[in-house]
């Protein structure tokens, strides 16, 4: 698929219909109604399909760019259940049930609920297949995805409401399994299964990338987990496991899973009351000036992020500290080790912030962003590495590190967490929380 078939360098009556767009570049013009304010919703799939999918023949725009996203001999391949679409997967490779290679992981999702806050619920949209999960507690973040390395993964996604994706962030599928909103397409009430493979063991996570300022927002996603191709993998989540130091195989005792976040309610309830699931790809507010430019009227804001609450994995300030008052979580997010044993931490800055960690125990950094430090042919030129006991970084969003605790070099104590948050353009800082890693 070329990139004019994605965004057709001639649309003759662009000017003619739309000349109060008028910024004097044609080809800018054509890619911010492409990629903008008319992104097509696979909402109105059911109104934008056949006969003019498969005939091409259509005047609507919208109808011939849908129809572009597809590669041609896709297309006479489409199933209607109903009125739906279930688009085919390019390239399927069949799930044979007796090889252990191959496997099937279903996400039905989103579902509404509302997570337990010191300043009272809060709205979250999990996927709702993972809220029953027996290593979901408490039920958002959704439940990991857990795979071996070397499987072939094929993740079947359908939803009740409205139209979404699922985007392996950091696995390197085909284009049209890579789960990216608008450039392939958002599944609505069809199904749709995102092939991949499993390539290399780390730490990833999954979320909705139909319309992602708000969708991650909500909570749309998930930690991705590809353990190594070793006996008893994919492993439990919680430990015990095997994972890489450099080109090396390393037993931990115990694994904790922290997504840190933020909430800006304020943000939220602004943004779903103007826009709803697709306030910032719909565009009913935008204005421009003579010279072309945003006035701002009618603007949702999702540029003015202040969140007030801070989050480890589903538990907010100040309750992610065991013991806090009111709490409904009595560990908090504490990470709790027996004197001797291996934690392995997988960390995720799940949030819009810039967030800055400052541990009271040494850590050895294994991996970043999925990839194993000094593994060979793939990161022969770095190396694990110390981060010292108080010892401040930084991650920006989505940042991934595996981080090895070694209790045998601590005494019994509670050693402090520390976690801030700044805004990433100004640096302002705009919160903090507290947990604790607690030798036993």
């Amino acid at each position: 698929m070329a990139i004019n078939d994605i965004i057709p360098r001639e649309q003759g009556d662009f000017l003619e219909n739309h000349g109060d767009f008028d910024h004097g570049d044609a080809h800018m013009q054509t890619v911010f109604e492409q990629h903008a304010c008319r992104i097509p919703l696979t909402d109105d799939m059911a109104v934008r399909q056949a006969p003019a999918l498969f005939t091409g023949t259509a005047a609507d725009p919208m109808v011939d760019r849908n129809k572009n996203m597809f590669i041609p001999e896709l297309l006479s391949q489409l199933v209607f259940e109903g009125t739906e679409p279930q688009f085919p997967t390019p390239d399927k490779v069949s799930l044979d049930p007796g090889n252990p290679d191959h496997v099937l992981i279903g996400r039905q999702g989103p579902i509404s609920i509302e997570i337990p806050t010191p300043l009272g619920p809060v709205e979250v949209w999990p996927f709702e297949d993972t809220i029953n999960s027996p290593d979901n507690d408490p039920p958002w973040p959704s439940a990991p995805i857990r795979v071996r390395e070397g499987q072939l993964v094929h993740t079947e996604l359908s939803t009740r409401f409205s139209s979404h994706t699922i985007h392996n962030h950091a696995v390197e599928p085909s284009a049209m399994n890579d789960g990216v909103g608008h450039i392939t397409f958002e599944v609505n009430s069809g199904k749709y299964n995102y092939q991949w493979h499993a390539s290399e063991a780390g730490t990833y996570f999954y979320h909705c990338h139909k319309n992602t300022t708000l969708h991650f927002e909500m909570g749309m996603y998930g930690m991705l987990i590809i353990d190594p191709n070793v006996p008893g993998a994919p492993f439990a989540t919680g430990g015990p496991g095997v994972t890489r130091r450099g080109n090396q195989l390393l037993g931990y005792d115990a694994e904790a899973i922290w997504a840190v976040d933020e909430f800006d309610l304020t943000w939220r309830s602004r943004a779903l009351e103007i826009g709803g699931h697709s306030v910032g790809i719909e565009c009913p507010w935008y204005h421009v000036d003579e010279n072309g430019n945003p006035t701002g009227e009618f603007n949702p804001g999702l540029n003015q992020f202040n969140p007030e609450v801070f989050l480890i994995s589903g538990i907010a300030s100040p309750w992610t500290m065991p013991g806090a008052s009111g709490s409904p979580f009595p560990n908090g997010a504490a990470i709790f080790a027996q004197r001797g044993q291996r934690v392995l931490l997988r960390l995720l800055n799940a949030g819009y912030c810039t967030q800055q960690y400052t541990f009271g125990v040494p850590l050895e950094v294994l991996a970043m962003d999925s990839r194993t430090l000094g593994y060979s042919g793939f990161m022969r030129y770095s190396q694990p590495f110390q981060v010292a006991a108080n010892t401040p970084f930084t991650f920006t969003t989505a940042r991934r590190w595996d981080l090895l605790i070694d209790t045998a070099t601590l005494g019994v104590g509670n050693y402090p967490v520390k976690m801030e948050f700044f805004d990433w353009i100004t640096g302002q800082k705009k919160g903090e929380l507290e947990t604790l890693v607690v030798v036993q």
